[in-house]
């Protein structure tokens, strides 16, 4: 046979040859740089909307306390608690310096559980409504009385990052209640007004 005729058999044998032994050995090399960029890639985190949780949140407050006092007053409120799902439970404390008809002020003090429902309204935005029983002590010229009811609180929350730890929400509030003096007299006192709300949560 001439080698021109055996061209064609040595050149079928020369590829196989390359399919078997190059083969096995390029696809060993690729196979360890696509685990590196796999094993290189950050892990993405998810923002969690109904994982457990504890939070803090501070509230300040311009309202009032109806005829108890003689205008309007600030306040500070402060809850902490666990949260999960949409619901939250924790314990309140409130503070209040309203002004008297009098030249003397009154403070009033409370403290108590808290009770609250969240509902995400799409986006960074947040629904809060929370119930505030509290039994609160009024003090003025030196004479403290005590005071038992509850607000209900409406909060519209607005997530600043859900990354960081711990993250945070702000916005802005209402609230409306009543209260009862114990004593002689139970004289009853509407309390009413607009919160400002900053909220962490871990």
């Amino acid at each position: 046979m001439s080698l021109r005729a055996q061209s064609p058999a040595l050149l079928g044998l020369v590829a196989s040859a390359l399919v078997t032994f190059v083969g096995p050995i390029a696809n060993a090399q690729e196979q360890p740089a696509e685990a590196a960029v796999e094993a290189s890639a950050p892990p993405v985190r998810k923002a969690s909307r109904d994982g457990a949780r504890g939070f803090l949140e501070a509230r300040g407050s311009y309202g009032t306390y109806g005829d108890l006092a003689s205008g309007n007053g600030l306040g500070l409120g402060l809850a902490g608690g666990l949260a999960w799902g949409w619901i939250d439970l924790g314990i309140a404390g409130s503070y209040a310096s309203l002004p008297t008809h009098t030249t003397d002020r009154i403070d009033i003090f409370g403290v108590g559980p808290e009770l609250a429902t969240r509902t995400w309204l799409g986006g960074p935005a947040t629904l809060r409504i929370a119930v505030d029983p509290q039994y609160r002590s009024m003090r003025e010229a030196g004479a403290s009385t005590g005071l038992l009811g509850a607000d209900l609180l409406a909060q519209f929350l607005f997530t600043i990052s859900e990354e960081t730890t711990p993250a945070w929400r702000l916005g802005v509030g209402g609230h409306v209640g009543r209260f009862w003096e114990l004593g002689a007299g139970d004289r009853a006192y509407w309390t009413a007004g607009v919160d400002v709300v900053v909220r962490s949560w871990w």
